[in-house]
């Protein structure tokens, strides 16, 4: 057995003087009367909120938040619009790695230089689109730089730091 397999307990007493318990139990009482000031702040902060909102919390929401007593948390929101109806015009939005992959070196098969918000811009429909589209594309190209099927080169056009070209296969 080496030095450091003992077990050793260590205990530490502490002694108060009769001024700092009275102080610490003082302490104690503050937080309580606080913990109830922000519970009364909060309780009165929605009632304005759902008076202002045309009633945004139920008074099943109150309810909860009152049975409740450490924190309340709001129903999940659903979307408006479902995901099957949203417009997705670019093929390489939620499809899978290979197929991005695949969608990109066929859009690169001219051999000349991409840039990544060149591809983006091309293939977005609204400026959301386009600025996923930017950010997920330059990322697909960096991995498929690493992976030898493009060649990189600093950009050459405002915004891109680097252009893209397919490497030609060689027969």
């Amino acid at each position: 057995m080496g030095i450091f397999n003992r077990k050793t307990e260590v205990r530490h007493q502490i002694e108060l003087d009769d001024e700092t318990r009275q102080q610490l139990v003082s302490l104690e009482n503050d937080f309580q009367a606080i913990e109830q000031l922000l519970r009364e702040v909060v309780t009165q902060g929605r009632t304005i909120l759902s008076t202002l909102q045309g009633q945004a919390f139920s008074a099943q929401d109150v309810q909860e938040f009152e049975k409740n007593d450490e924190t309340w948390e709001p129903r999940e929101m659903t979307p408006t619009v479902a995901d099957e109806d949203r417009v997705r015009s670019s093929p390489f939005n939620r499809v899978p790695r290979h197929r991005q992959v695949a969608w990109l070196l066929d859009n690169m098969k001219d051999g000349v230089w991409y840039h990544a918000h060149q591809i983006a811009r091309e293939h977005s429909g609204d400026e959301r689109e386009y600025r996923y589209l930017r950010s997920a594309i330059g990322n697909r190209f960096r991995e498929m730089t690493e992976e030898g099927l493009i060649e990189r080169s600093p950009g050459t056009e405002k915004g891109s730091m680097f252009r893209y070209m397919k490497i030609p296969r060689k027969a």
